[in-house]
């Protein structure tokens, strides 16, 4: 059963950038760990995906504090080239029970603590382009921004 706050209006803001030095499994494994921490006492609920030295996040909670982690992500200098890429208000929460969902590019076997996967576990792919919420947006950004 979702959490009142879940069921809110929620900001949602989505950012690509480009890793500024190599993201090793041990780093990506620290960054997760600590967003996660982070992002669970600000509320805030999203997901990741790193590949090919590029990241798409997608990010969601209360305005303010989406806005405030996104101008720190910006500041970061394990980041370059950030770009903010849609910021939308939505009647809920697409990430309610992530803290940050991730996804590498080449993962592969079962996922566990907030992958991809299960989105796509949740419906079928047609199901999933033909929804209006932030996911299918997230995945067309994520290609266009690696592939054109």
């Amino acid at each position: 059963m979702k959490r009142r706050e879940e069921m809110a209006p929620v900001f949602q803001l989505i950012y690509v950038s480009i890793a500024r030095g190599p993201m090793g499994d041990d780093v990506l494994a620290h960054l997760l760990a600590q967003s996660r921490r982070n992002n669970a006492q600000r509320n805030v609920t999203g997901l990741l995906i790193y590949a090919g030295g590029n990241f798409i996040q997608a990010l969601e909670g209360d305005e303010r504090t989406v806005l405030d982690l996104y101008a720190t992500i910006y500041r970061d200098a394990r980041h370059d080239n950030v770009r903010r890429v849609l910021t939308n208000h939505a009647p809920c929460r697409d990430f309610p029970d992530w803290w940050m969902a991730y996804q590498g590019a080449y993962d592969t076997g079962p996922q566990t603590n907030g992958s991809i996967d299960a989105v796509r576990d949740r419906c079928t792919l047609e199901q999933l382009l033909a929804s209006e919420q932030i996911v299918p947006r997230l995945l067309n950004t994520f290609c266009l921004a690696n592939l054109g």
